[in-house]
């Protein structure tokens, strides 16, 4: 019998092999458990995604000639872009855009008398937007009735537009 033949046992580069392959197992886990926390995204990168939406449902409405919705789903974390198909019954509404925030961060929405903000065909809406906050920041993403868009910081005493 050979001296090779007699070798038992995992060598070093099966190791490593073993260990990325945990590792990356590691990571794809994490990332469905927590979005958000393999990224690092912080309550101001959720802050610029729903600006995002926000954006994207003003435009979407100038250019179907009809309004669009921003749909909030808090406790999903998800807020959705949402072409009202020119009826007022949100039943048959579409969805466009879609995003997911990270469970670190929390929304609610800042918008009167319902939780959608609506983007009319002139681009204008009633005004209304969304706050988040991960455990130590708090921003808002808000609309005025002209579609003027902003985010904010809360620091501590007032609103404070973020650069």
């Amino acid at each position: 019998m050979s001296s090779q033949a007699a070798q038992r046992g995992v060598g070093l580069g099966e190791s490593l092999i073993l260990v990325a392959v945990a590792a990356l197992a590691v990571v794809a886990a994490t990332a469905r458990v927590l979005p958000g926390a393999t990224t690092g995204e912080t309550v101001g990168g959720a802050a610029q995604r729903v600006h995002t939406q926000f954006q994207l449902a003003r435009v979407e409405a100038v250019s179907r000639d009809r309004p669009c919705r921003v749909a909030v789903a808090p406790d999903d974390r998800i807020v959705r872009v949402m072409d009202t198909l020119g009826t007022p019954a949100p039943g048959d509404d579409r969805i466009l855009h879609e995003t997911a925030l990270p469970r670190t961060v929390s929304l609610a929405t800042t918008t009167k008398g319902n939780d959608d903000l609506v983007f009319r065909s002139d681009g204008s809406s009633d005004g209304g937007g969304v706050e988040l906050f991960d455990g130590v920041s708090r921003q808002r993403v808000s609309v005025d009735p002209t579609a003027h868009l902003r985010i904010e910081r809360w620091d501590g005493n007032r609103w404070t537009p973020v650069r």
